[in-house]
């Protein structure tokens, strides 16, 4: 059964209306894509000046599902007075400083974001900067996508909620939403494997991460939201609220659910090693073609961590992508720090405080049950890292297991 995976990365347009990039080799179904607003790989170190300056950072997702767009974006690093809301009205969103957008790509489903037969089409409302903007293509007859959303949940009680019109039973779910100052993320390919992530904003920044839950949102120091998986159903999937405070905290919770089917899909979770070198990842179930990870450069905790008890500090995020051959990574600190990175020669990559790079990671390998890393350096902290995995149905093609096995290293795109 067919699917066609494809990271690389492109420079923003300089000029709004419709820029296509091509060179995907397929009509995509499905589109991440990740920035931070840099326009050469690299990363600035905190030179002093006014904290919460916006070193931005975004995470946006694009989906067709017949003959129509559904898009959505989530944006969680803006700046602290406006927040990082969910734009469900963008396909994807970078603020430049304060309230400036710097990038901005037109949601409106079938004409915000067209999907090409050889890659895609943005239409930019804005456009400040040729920063770069990795994505992760994916494609073929057996991937079925389907956008639902955005729901205001602040006013739902707490315990289980369907969430229906998919058309289909998922075999993963991808959540995620917003309020004006926060954002989450959640990962799920079943009720054991998921995990999820926020930033809470404003008065005081603080992270969240959990392997044990399908979604989180922070409100300041604050867990908002928290919910976990219950079941995936005929026509969606069952979620299960354990706290909802966006009614006490006035904030509204725009929430989207992704459903996804027909492919083989594994959320899960490592520690970054002590040591460099090649680690592998095992437990996946199948042999990957395509991999995400996301961090928030912290230790595993089961409660929200303040800025004065994350290890260096403020609201940060780290995502990266790889198809076995093309890889890319972003990460960012803000708060008191204001660094940012963004690499097309590796997977993932952390900074602390400073700016200075703290771990980095290449793909070595997709394995019969996993992948392996190649750590170029390691933070020694310990880091939490969420993966979220892809694979055809009945096995890995032998085509990629060549390219892989003979990939030559420092491959760049």
């Amino acid at each position: 059964m067919s699917l066609l995976t494809k990271v690389g990365s492109f420079a923003a347009a300089t000029t709004t209306g419709a820029h296509s990039v091509t060179g995907v080799g397929f009509q995509p179904k499905l589109l991440f894509w990740w920035g931070n607003g840099r326009t050469t790989d690299g990363h600035n170190a905190y030179t002093g000046g006014t904290p919460n300056t916006d070193q931005p950072w975004s995470f946006g997702i694009c989906a067709v599902s017949g003959a129509s767009s559904d898009q959505a974006c989530v944006a969680s690093e803006e700046d602290f007075t406006a927040g990082g809301p969910l734009y469900t009205g963008d396909g994807y969103h970078v603020k430049s400083a304060g309230t400036t957008h710097g990038i901005r790509f037109d949601g409106t489903p079938g004409t915000g974001v067209t999907l090409d037969s050889d890659g895609f089409t943005p239409n930019y409302l804005d456009a400040l900067n040729a920063s770069v903007i990795n994505y992760m293509a994916l494609g073929g007859t057996s991937l079925q996508t389907k956008i639902l959303g955005a729901f205001d949940i602040s006013g739902f009680a707490t315990g289980n909620h369907s969430f229906t019109g998919m058309g289909f039973q998922p075999d993963a779910v991808i959540l995620w939403g917003g309020t004006v100052n926060s954002a989450g993320i959640g990962f799920v390919s079943s009720t054991t494997s998921r995990f999820s992530m926020s930033n809470g904003f404003l008065t005081n920044a603080a992270e969240y991460f959990r392997s044990d839950k399908a979604f989180v949102c922070m409100y300041h120091e604050t867990k908002d939201y928290e919910a976990d998986i219950v079941s995936f159903d005929a026509d969606g999937c069952t979620i299960n609220f354990s706290t909802i405070n966006g009614a006490a905290s006035g904030n509204p919770m725009n929430f989207v659910v992704l459903g996804l089917k027909g492919v083989n899909m594994k959320a899960g979770t490592f520690t970054e090693p002590a040591t460099t070198g090649n680690h592998g990842v095992t437990g996946v179930g199948f042999q990957p073609t395509a991999l995400l990870l996301n961090s928030l450069m912290y230790p595993a905790s089961t409660v929200p961590q303040n800025q004065t008890a994350i290890s260096g500090g403020g609201a940060s995020w780290a995502a990266g992508g790889t198809d076995g051959t093309n890889q890319g990574a972003i990460a960012y600190r803000s708060w008191t720090d204001g660094c940012t990175y963004l690499s097309r020669t590796k997977c993932y990559g952390s900074m602390n405080d400073t700016g200075t790079v703290t771990a980095e990671a290449a793909i070595t390998s997709f394995d019969t049950d996993g992948f392996t890393l190649n750590w170029s350096s390691v933070s020694g902290n310990s880091d939490v890292l969420g993966y979220f995995a892809f694979a055809p149905v009945g096995g890995t093609p032998k085509s990629l297991i060549a390219r892989n096995r003979h990939r030559p290293s420092g491959w760049q795109f």
